[in-house]
């Protein structure tokens, strides 16, 4: 028969050992090996379901998940009103180069018929001369 064995690491020894020593005295009959097996059925007894820790680690993800959706949210607020600014900004400044444009065109349309205005008026005057 082939003989078991566990092999643990420094940390799980610290544990193991003190517990090891009281059940040795509580249990001086048992071998050691029992009292090892019996620690490690009670060590997985203790230990969360996987369900337990699935759903630990679900919430957990839920929460970060959240995070990351409230950041995001956040984030893209953020930009949406810096390019609701910039493009009212934008718009301001088109507007106001519309109104120069239109001031121009009036400007130049007013010119245009004062100019016409005068030639038709330095047109008839020779015509007036000629007639007298």
């Amino acid at each position: 028969m082939k003989k078991k064995s566990f092999s643990f690491e420094e940390e799980d020894l610290e544990w193991i050992n003190p517990i090891l020593v009281e059940w040795s005295k509580e249990n001086e009959g048992k071998t050691q090996s029992d009292l090892v097996l019996q620690l490690l059925k009670e060590h997985r007894d203790k230990r969360p379901s996987l369900k337990e820790s699935l759903d630990g680690a679900t919430d957990s993800l839920k929460e970060k998940l959240q995070d990351y959706s409230t950041k995001s949210k956040d984030s893209m607020d953020g930009l949406a009103e810096k390019s609701k600014s910039g493009l009212q900004s934008m718009q301001s400044k088109v507007q106001a180069g519309r109104g120069k444009i239109m001031d121009r065109i009036h400007k130049v349309e007013t010119d245009v018929r004062t100019k016409v205005e005068d030639l038709k008026a330095d047109r008839s005057q020779p015509k007036e001369d000629s007639e007298e």
